[in-house]
């Protein structure tokens, strides 16, 4: 079924706004560099996709197994924006370790291709209760189509 003007859904990136697909390295203040792909989506909801398996907080020899991050963004001028998302992580036996709550804010490059900005995450046991916080900084570049 093809789909007329009228009835497709609106596009309003034009590759000056957060609106797309981007590979992150996200840098904790105390850790080492990670990358994650994220989707912001013109209707302000995200996706973020880490690495699918991350050592398990205090606990060096163990891992824990996450799940994409689910959430909303907005902007909040005309290049700044901030989003939440929660993803989930269970343990090397597939029990529930926890989620992961992140803020961020973020500053749109001029040529509209890149951002760069700041989290904060707040990690919490199944019931709810705080483990860790953690802050660091997220650099982004916008994934473009390649080829021909």
């Amino acid at each position: 079924m093809s789909q007329t003007a009228d009835t497709q859904p609106e596009r309003k990136s034009q590759g000056r706004d957060f609106i797309g697909s981007w590979r992150l390295i996200v840098t904790p203040v105390q850790g080492a560099p990670a990358p994650v792909l994220m989707t912001c989506n013109a209707d302000g909801t995200l996706i973020s996709s880490p690495l699918p398996v991350e050592p398990q907080l205090g606990s060096p020899d163990a891992v824990l197994f996450v799940s994409s991050g689910h959430g909303v963004w907005e902007t909040t001028g005309p290049d700044t924006g901030r989003c939440t998302f929660v993803g989930m992580a269970a343990n090397g036996q597939g029990h529930p370790f926890g989620s992961a709550t992140i803020n961020s804010t973020a500053t749109l490059g001029p040529d509209g291709q890149s951002f760069a900005g700041s989290y904060h995450a707040t990690i919490s046991d199944p019931e709810g209760s705080i483990m860790a916080t953690e802050d660091g900084t997220v650099k982004a570049t916008r994934i473009v189509v390649e080829g021909t």
